[in-house]
């Protein structure tokens, strides 16, 4: 893989820029223009190899002749394990939220709940979803969960945090199908196949969701 780097004007910076994105096909992998200061824009690109290399190089220098562009090759590194040491365990009261890099040093007391990064929302390092594990553990001190329906069910982490802290069964839904495969595969991961259903559905009027699902209203919860 090799890097492509111009900076200039604004003006030359977002002329190379297109004659990169739009030229069909590209040489380029993907491409990126941003402003470094008042003056002073950066384009950068990636191409596969160094002939796609010296090809955006050309287009560049076509498009904004005024521009000095330069290649240089990326350092093989292993990108899954940097990603994974940006997304450190999430721990709350009683939940381990983490992928299966975070198990090794589980000391064990909370309830580890296995999600792997991936494309579907909800790893727990967002506010939102990290508020609805708090206020989860907060409805189980005074109720006991019994079906849940969970919309929007994204990587599936709050339905299975509800099975965790006892409810018998979930339904998680979700418009996008990528997601719903990410979380019957979370499920799985977390042996609550059985107990959990995930469906592709617009929402809790989908014929396909039993009415007698418990939509939980949650309390304010101070974060």
């Amino acid at each position: 893989m090799y890097k492509i780097i111009a900076s200039g004007t604004r003006t030359d910076i977002e002329t190379a820029w297109e004659g990169l994105a739009w030229t069909d096909p590209s040489p380029a992998d993907a491409v990126d223009a941003r402003e470094e200061s008042r003056y002073l824009w950066r384009l950068e690109a990636y191409a596969t190899d160094e002939a796609a290399a010296k090809a955006c190089l050309a287009l560049i220098q076509t498009s904004a002749q005024t521009l000095t562009p330069h290649y240089e090759p990326l350092i093989e590194r292993d990108w899954v394990r940097l990603s994974l040491e940006g997304l450190p365990p999430i721990s709350t009261r009683k939940f381990l939220i983490t992928g299966a890099h975070g198990l090794p040093g589980h000391s064990g007391g909370k309830k580890p709940v296995l999600i792997e990064a991936g494309p579907a929302f909800g790893t727990g390092h967002h506010g939102t979803t990290l508020g609805c594990l708090m206020a989860l553990e907060e409805l189980a001190r005074t109720r006991r969960f019994n079906n849940v329906l969970d919309l929007g069910t994204g990587s599936g982490v709050l339905s299975l945090a509800a099975l965790k802290l006892g409810a018998r069964r979930a339904v998680g839904t979700d418009i996008d199908g990528d997601s719903i495969l990410t979380a019957r595969e979370n499920a799985a991961k977390n042996k609550l196949g059985l107990r959990f259903r995930a469906l592709t559905a617009k929402g809790r009027h989908t014929r396909q969701v039993p009415v007698s699902y418990t939509h939980l209203t949650l309390p304010t919860i101070q974060l």
